[in-house]
């Protein structure tokens, strides 16, 4: 499978799997206990930031989109070490 088939089965399964998150928590919670104020800036930047990946997906070779996603991946990496440490002192 080519990266850039690889990122949009990548985003349908993200996209997916939060609709059923957001299903469960309806059904059950509810959202009372979230602050959802900053919704409507993150459904508009979720939106426009797919057109606007989907349109370079079509534009940039795959080489271009093979290295944006392993810099994304690198990315995600150094942020999840960074909250174990600051987790892992909290708990000190």
């Amino acid at each position: 499978m080519s990266t850039k088939t690889a990122t949009v089965c990548s985003l349908i399964t993200i996209l997916f799997a939060q609709i059923s998150k957001l299903t469960t928590v309806a059904l059950t919670a509810g959202f009372s206990d979230f602050n959802l104020s900053v919704a409507p800036v993150m459904i508009t930047g979720a939106i426009l930031g797919g057109f606007i990946g989907a349109s370079f997906n079509k534009k940039c070779k795959e080489s271009t989109v093979e290295k944006a996603f392993n810099c994304v991946q690198l990315l995600v990496l150094v942020i999840t070490i960074l909250n174990i440490i600051t987790a892992y002192r909290g708990y000190m």
